[in-house]
């Protein structure tokens, strides 16, 4: 996986990738990723999502009827979120992270846009209870990796995004935990199924390494898999990881996992 450019292997700047981001994420729009991804939850629900990108994804939960609060840290990629959302024709309210307690989801918004870290303390303190909690394709832009991880972006190990994700990954548990037991946490991730390898077998194995590292019960835990199109073709983003072709191979098929705990 690299977030750094091909040129000269310096790490993408946050706008950087944000523009490269985009592109991806118009390539899952396009796939119809986050229509499958929202047909999974209720109609009319309330959602957190962790990291909204350009708001694709958030979209196709309005679409529902849903109520959204986005929490996204890339100032670029949330500008471009309030955009698109607002000419989509939904009210939308852009807020930081000292406004939370204006939120108010019985209100004519329809998304809460949050300029802030999933890991901010702040966004603990969100005194409501939601349906959904999204973790869904979430990004590793290096600067933001690297001040979470407590490291400088040149010294970056090949193993930061991984390690990223992770520790986002168990940051969304705890956002869960937190909303209760009626509050769903629905993770997004990029797989892959193996030539003689079913998808059964391949939504098993994945359950089971989630529930390892998030040491919950797998019974707790459900998969679906959606074939990962966006994967299978080259475009023109910088994000080699997402779209270098690679998996135009008749021995491996890009999966999104939706795992529903």
């Amino acid at each position: 996986m690299t977030y750094f450019k091909k040129n000269d292997m310096t790490a993408m700047t946050p706008q950087e990738y944000a523009s490269e981001w985009s592109k991806s994420s118009e390539d899952h729009n396009n796939a119809n990723d986050y229509a499958w991804i929202s047909s999974n939850i209720s109609e009319s629900s309330s959602v957190l999502e962790i990291g909204c990108g350009n708001g694709n994804s958030t979209m196709s939960f309005l679409s529902r009827g849903c109520k959204v609060v986005c929490v996204e840290i890339n100032d670029t990629l949330i500008t471009m979120a309030e955009e698109n959302i607002t000419n989509a024709g939904y009210k939308v309210e852009r807020i930081d992270i000292t406004q939370i307690s204006n939120i108010d989801l019985s209100s004519e918004t329809d998304c809460y846009l949050i300029h802030a870290s999933v890991f901010d303390s702040g966004v603990s303190l969100l005194a409501l209870v939601f349906d959904y909690i999204m973790f869904s394709f979430f990004g590793a832009a290096p600067l933001h990796a690297a001040n979470e991880l407590e490291q400088e972006v040149e010294n970056l190990d090949i193993d930061f995004a991984k390690q990223y994700r992770e520790k986002a990954t168990l940051r969304a548990l705890e956002l869960k935990i937190i909303n209760g037991d009626q509050c769903k946490l629905c993770v997004v991730d990029r797989i892959q199924q193996l030539q003689g390898h079913s998808k059964f077998e391949i939504r098993n194995a994945y359950a089971d390494d989630l529930s390892t590292r998030l040491a919950i019960p797998i019974n707790q835990i459900t998969v679906k898999t959606k074939v990962n199109t966006a994967m299978q073709k080259t475009t023109s983003s910088a994000m080699q990881y997402i779209h270098d072709g690679s998996m135009n191979s008749s021995r491996v098929t890009p999966l999104i996992a939706l795992a529903i705990i």
